[in-house]
């Protein structure tokens, strides 16, 4: 009967008919009922203005001339889509209907389709077949909405169709992470939750998260956990994960880098940050005149070949087209010139005038599309941290034993920044100097971290931990005060005996600087003079 009632000319019954039918769809067997009966009946669920057709579960939907209850429409299919097999909402349209119903200017219409598009997400066929419909690109006009409602909605639809690399680089090269981070600052809790869960998912990948802190989306998620009213479980899992996404600005915000945080290329340590500070990105670093503060240190083990490679290809591609356009140009050039011979002189400056406007905005559109096209920074070699990773991996990674490699690892790091230090020496150690020196060469602020030949706690811990994470050997990275760093790792007891009782491994100090490789228990007199100064 409600089905029939669908098809009544009354709009009012029209629209109480969709409500019923979305309210009846909550319960599983109400759901098997609408599915056995939309074998016979059509069911018109008013998607849009326009002629669209689709298929909820096995129901006809046709577009009708009454709109004014598309809401209830909208949440009628967010009910009862569950049960609506997948190839037949695909092929008949409903992935379409929905979409447009996001530019649609009425409110309630897009929360709506924004709901039922999230159920649709779970289902990986649905997902990938929205996606490839423009999906993705749609939802984004709505995260800018002033209705609470559609926030939250749209951007819990956000988090299930970004959860693949693809989707996630074309959400981010739309422009759909700006709206995205603004949602944080809505006084809503369910606007703030959904977009913290989106930020979540969203910052899986490095470039994505790095995108997030440049838009302040890292200070918006810190400021709100120290606020007792505004914290939550989501704000703090989408805050671990911009900062495990981009260890970068982890080490400089909390001066510590666990077990599971391995440092990759295109990592840098740009000293302590306080909280709440804007982390700037590399490139931004690097753009910096020359001055008297504290070097970033950078990680990138790759030779100059690798790091041209890319480079020169792209620039290959920008000086055929270059060249493409050039020889265009030349053609005409050439064949207007034997004409000019029987014009007039007037006419032939007239002429030259236009070409040589024509050429000035040639010129220009090039230097625009050079300019768009331009490659992306490429972060400076290293090449001598790749022979350290070579030797690293030749000499120290066959050793038998974890604790075997912990100390041949201590003494090549200490041995590759300027040797053992005496106690009460380190002051004396000269190596500010030498860093200077890299720096002036260089004409940058950013020091990769192999040019470094006499190094204290800070290069040598940081050191240590890249070239540990390079052969699997765990390790953690802690920043103390006055340049000290150290690195602590998990041994367990070593025992002649086979038979003896096997205990949990212990924490230990690694020393880089007085007696390398020596380990030091934690909360002694050795370990706390190696922390501290």
């Amino acid at each position: 009967m409600l089905i029939q009632l669908l098809t009544n000319d009354s709009p009012d019954v029209q629209a109480s008919a969709a409500l019923a039918l979305a309210v009846i769809s909550e319960n599983l067997s109400s759901r098997d009922s609408i599915k056995e009966w939309g074998q016979f009946y059509y069911l018109d669920l008013f998607l849009s203005y326009y002629a669209l057709a689709r298929i909820v579960p096995n129901v006809v939907v046709t577009y009708v001339m009454r709109s004014i209850v598309m809401q209830d429409a909208v949440r009628s299919v967010d009910s009862i889509l569950t049960c609506a097999p997948s190839c037949e909402v695909s092929n008949l349209g409903g992935i379409e209907a929905l979409v447009s119903c996001l530019a649609d200017q009425r409110e309630e219409v897009v929360a709506n389709a924004a709901s039922a598009l999230t159920n649709m997400g779970q289902d990986e066929g649905l997902r990938a077949d929205a996606q490839a419909k423009g999906v993705v690109p749609a939802l984004i006009e709505p995260l800018r909405s002033n209705n609470t409602n559609v926030q939250s909605k749209v951007a819990l639809a956000v988090s299930a169709f970004t959860c693949d690399a693809e989707s996630r680089q074309e959400f981010r090269e739309c422009g759909g992470l700006e709206p995205l981070v603004l949602l944080l600052h809505s006084g809503n809790d369910t606007v703030r939750r959904n977009a913290a869960w989106s930020i979540t998912v969203c910052g899986v990948d490095e470039p994505t998260a790095t995108e997030i802190c440049k838009l302040g989306g890292l200070q918006i998620l810190q400021e709100i956990q120290t606020s007792v009213s505004r914290h939550s479980p989501f704000i703090e899992a989408a805050l671990q994960r911009l900062l495990d996404s981009n260890l970068s600005a982890k080490f400089s915000l909390y001066s510590h880098l666990g077990p599971g945080n391995l440092i990759e290329d295109g990592f840098f340590d740009c000293g302590k940050l306080k909280q709440g500070t804007v982390f700037m990105t590399l490139e931004e670093y690097y753009g910096q005149e020359m001055n008297d503060k504290r070097p970033i240190l950078l990680v990138n083990a790759k030779t100059a070949g690798e790091a041209d490679v890319s480079e020169s290809n792209k620039t290959e591609e920008l000086d055929s087209k270059a060249d493409t356009s050039k020889s265009k140009e030349s053609a005409p050039r050439a064949s207007k010139g034997k004409e000019a011979k029987g014009k007039s002189k007037a006419q032939r400056e007239r002429e030259e005038k236009a070409r040589e406007e024509e050429l000035a905005a040639q010129r220009e559109k090039e230097a625009d599309l050079q300019g768009a096209e331009r490659p992306p920074f490429s972060p400076p070699p290293d090449p001598q941290l790749c022979k350290y990773v070579e030797e690293v991996t030749e000499r120290i990674l066959p050793l038998p034993s974890t604790r075997a490699q912990v100390l041949a690892l201590a003494q090549f790091v200490s041995d590759k920044m300027g040797g053992r230090i005496e106690r009460g020496q380190v002051a004396n150690f000269s190596w500010e100097l030498p860093l200077s020196q890299v720096r002036y060469e260089l004409r940058s602020n950013v020091i990769p971290i192999g040019r470094v030949k006499a190094g204290i706690h800070i290069h040598r811990a940081l050191l240590f931990k890249v070239l540990a994470d390079r052969i699997a050997l765990p390790c953690s990275l802690t920043r103390g005060e006055y340049n000290r760093a150290w690195n602590e790792v998990m041994l367990p007891d070593d025992e002649a005996d086979p038979t003896a009782p096997k205990f949990p491994p212990k924490k230990y100090l690694v020393d880089l600087v007085h007696e390398p490789g020596a380990l030091l228990t934690p909360d002694t007199q050795a370990a706390v003079s190696y922390m501290k100064l």
